[in-house]
């Protein structure tokens, strides 16, 4: 003879889940920081005020206080060595309106000229007219 058991569990409780809303609510704050390079451009740098005090900078790196413009300059600023101007690129208009463009090359205080020319001071467009004019 077979015996059945019946086993009681326990009934499941459901209790309802109310969504609470924050007291408050912080939003964050960015703060835009203007680097200016060697070269003259600008890196725009983005800084995120953190509600449990200091700023997130733009690669997930913290700041306890406000990183100073040097700091932020160092990391984010584009290295770069703003080139000795050696070329001076001179435009000679004629009475055609045609255009003549003379590539001068200085070297030390001197300027010299694509025919070899050597001028002791920038040439005047009315200097080169006379040599490059058509």
């Amino acid at each position: 003879m077979q015996h059945h058991v019946q086993r009681h569990y326990p009934r499941p409780m459901y209790v309802p889940v109310r969504y609470v809303r924050p007291i408050y609510q912080i939003e964050p704050r960015t703060i835009i920081i203007w680097i200016t390079n060697n070269n003259g451009s600008q890196t725009q740098v983005l800084l995120t005020a953190v509600s449990y005090g200091g700023y997130l900078g733009p690669r997930g790196e913290y700041y306890a206080a406000m990183p100073t413009y040097d700091h932020l300059k160092a990391m984010y600023g584009i290295p770069c060595v703003v080139p000795e101007r050696t070329n001076v690129v001179v435009y000679l208009g004629n009475v055609r309106g045609n255009e003549s463009v003379v590539i001068l090359t200085r070297k030390g205080t001197d300027y010299y000229g694509p025919r070899g020319e050597c001028y002791h001071y920038l040439p005047t467009v009315a200097q080169l007219s006379l040599t490059y004019g058509r």
